[in-house]
């Protein structure tokens, strides 16, 4: 939060490519969607270190007034 870390998860390979990604949907409580806006999204082939997390949150903070 605010360029530090709140709560990590480790996450395996997926095995298969899956066809559909959803933003601002939970997808284990049908009906469950985020009640606000999402201004950018970005999806890496890899991890991130915590310098560039940094990098990328401080490149766009400006436009948010944080």
């Amino acid at each position: 939060i605010d360029g530090s870390l709140n709560a990590q998860i480790s996450q395996g390979g997926l095995g298969t490519v899956q066809p559909n990604i959803s933003v601002g949907y939970w997808q284990f409580t049908p009906g469950r969607y985020l009640n606000g806006n999402v201004a950018q999204v970005s999806i890496y082939n890899r991890a991130l270190s915590a310098a560039e997390i940094s990098q990328n949150f401080n490149a766009f903070r400006g436009r948010f007034g944080i």
